[in-house]
């Protein structure tokens, strides 16, 4: 008898096991959107780096309606998407619990960790709003004069950067060895557009390696030692473009660069709205300064080749162009974000980068004059 009430016993342990480590995703559409009812929704996963993703997990929506099934041991941050490597999408924790995936809202909720990371979120965007409203206060304001402006917003965001890195790192401090710590650390500290190298190699090491060796943090560990290697004072570092010339042809950043002339290099994409508004400040710089002192070179990033040609008659871009070059000029840069506006010397070295479109005469006329 006692054998046999062991066997329940275990069988009961082994019952409630399994149930620790159950979880659903779950996501119903909206009534108007425009996705078909047979269509294959899918879990992602990061481990391969920060664009590349693949899928662990998929079901097909049926009804408007669909449910993902499967168990898991701890939790790890998933991405949820509706059709494969669509705009439809939200990121969550994938951990055990019956998990609810709002696809408006790319939130998600049901579980504690995804409780918490849509209280991040929502956070992140009043924080967010809040900032853009009193840049927006700043740019309107008649009595400040450019420099005003300039100065005003940059103290705005460095605000607005220490705030969000230091509430980040409280959350991920509490969260070292789960999935919300992940997205934390990798959305809310690494991808800070004004983190320094030196702010995040303190984060990096207060946040632990179940969070350092997590792939897109390795792959942005990566970019902030190629940051740290092309600082203005740094010999610029060339690439080659297999298909980079609009004539299909093969092309080198040493090219342009390195030749006598002061080379202005941005960093756009055609889909990128801030690239797109930084292009009549850059045409200004060009049909103002061009000649045997100084040059521009756009590089087109993250972007269809097709797409990146289209928009450069439309955006009036008649200087030097390079396409196609995917991430390989900003892997080689570290960059995070675009447009990325780099002046290099014409001994090759690296001037500045970073620059705002508005600041881009002052420097551009004050570099040229060195060389007169």
């Amino acid at each position: 008898m006692m054998k046999r009430n062991l066997i329940y016993v275990l069988a009961a342990i082994a019952m409630a096991s399994c149930q620790d480590k159950r979880f659903s995703v779950s996501c119903t559409m909206p009534e108007d959107a425009n996705v078909a009812d047979s269509t294959w929704c899918y879990i992602c996963s990061y481990e391969s780096g920060t664009r590349d993703k693949a899928y662990t997990d998929s079901a097909q929506m049926i009804g408007g309606k669909v449910t993902i099934e499967g168990e898991i041991d701890g939790s790890v941050l998933r991405r949820f998407e509706v059709g494969y490597k669509t705009r439809n999408y939200a990121n969550f924790i994938l951990e055990a619990g019956d998990i609810t995936i709002d696809i408006e809202k790319r939130t998600s909720k049901g579980t504690i960790l995804n409780d918490k990371l849509a209280d991040f979120l929502a956070w992140a965007e009043d924080t967010d709003g809040k900032a853009m409203a009193e840049y927006e206060k700043i740019q309107k304001d008649a009595s400040l004069s450019s420099d005003d402006k300039q100065e005003q917003s940059d103290l705005l965001w460095s605000d607005y950067s220490r705030t969000t890195i230091e509430y980040a790192h409280n959350i991920v401090a509490e969260n070292k060895g789960n999935g919300l710590g992940q997205y934390i650390f990798w959305q809310g500290i690494a991808y800070n557009e004004f983190i320094t190298p030196e702010r995040y190699k303190q984060e990096l090491k207060s946040a632990g390696e179940f969070i350092a060796n997590y792939k897109p943090v390795t792959a942005i560990t990566k970019r902030f030692e190629a940051l740290e290697q092309t600082q203005p004072g740094a010999d610029y570092v060339d690439f080659t473009i297999e298909h980079g010339n609009i004539d299909n042809t093969s092309v080198k950043l040493s090219d342009y660069v390195g030749k006598g002339k002061i080379i202005l290099v941005d960093m756009w994409a055609s889909w990128c709205g801030p690239c797109r508004r930084a292009m009549p400040y850059i045409r200004n710089v060009y049909e103002k300064y061009a000649g045997d002192k100084f040059d521009v070179v756009s590089i087109a990033v993250w972007d269809e080749r097709q797409s990146s040609i289209e928009a450069i008659p439309q955006l009036g871009m008649t200087w030097n162009q390079i396409v196609e070059a995917e991430s390989i000029p900003t892997e080689l840069y570290g960059v995070n974000g675009i447009p990325h506006l780099m002046l290099i010397g014409a001994d090759g070295k690296i001037l500045a980068r970073g620059l705002s479109e508005t600041a881009l005469e002052l420097w551009v006329s004050s570099e040229i004059k060195k060389l007169e």
